[in-house]
């Protein structure tokens, strides 16, 4: 009866020692999942946002956008610029097989040739705004050029560089410019769109050479 007592008792111990382990064990395990759940948690958002800037939609413009492409274009844009601007402003259509079908109707030879006009005059502007007109004057005093930049000399320059012809009064200048600098100067291009011809105006530069009188103008440093 002793010796019954004593090995109920050694089991009873063995048993209550297994089970303060055990849920050691598993508080742990829950505790280390808890975590790595916190963390999952945290990263998520990152990365669908990462995922969702990478990733565009598909629309279809109903008019001419700067910038982003000329009417019935189908474009790739991102999908917040389309959800809260395009397509509530009602400017352009999600780019549906149905509504691909729609436009493709709507696409008249008359409206593909004047949508063409619209594309080259754009190319313009593109041309005349990518390139800088360079002019090289002699210094004059207090801190002007001789002589002056002339809307009649941006338009030579327009012609020669961009290969763009325009009228002199189509240069939005009131009078030429007069010192040296970068200037950003407006003009209207044949079509009537407004263009920004990039000015840089530098001084030459006078050396002294030996054996001569007076001063001599060195070449333009380009």
């Amino acid at each position: 009866s002793c010796c019954h007592q004593v090995v109920v008792c050694w089991i009873f111990l063995i048993l209550l020692v297994l089970t303060v382990r055990m849920s050691q064990s598993v508080r742990f395990t829950a505790n280390a999942l808890f975590r790595q759940f916190a963390r999952t948690q945290a990263s998520m958002p990152r990365v669908a946002v990462r995922y969702m800037s990478s990733r565009k939609v598909d629309i279809i413009l109903k008019g001419d956008i700067k910038g982003v492409g000329f009417q019935f274009d189908k474009c790739a844009v991102q999908p917040g610029y389309a959800r809260n601007y395009l397509i509530p402003k009602k400017l352009a259509w999600y780019a549906t097989a149905d509504k691909e079908y729609e436009v493709s109707q709507l696409r008249t030879p008359e409206l593909q040739a004047a949508i063409a006009e619209r594309k080259k005059a754009a190319g313009v502007v593109r041309t005349v705004e990518m390139n800088k007109l360079q002019f090289h004057r002699r210094s004059a005093a207090e801190g002007t050029i001789d002589p002056p930049v002339s809307a009649a000399e941006i338009v030579k320059q327009l012609a020669e560089k961009c290969g763009v012809e325009i009228l002199s009064s189509q240069v939005g200048l009131r009078s030429s410019i007069n010192r040296p600098g970068d200037f950003s100067v407006p003009c209207l291009t044949q079509d009537g769109l407004r263009a920004n011809v990039k000015v840089s105006i530098a001084l030459t530069k006078i050396r002294k050479k030996k054996g001569e009188e007076g001063n001599q103008e060195s070449q333009p440093q380009v």
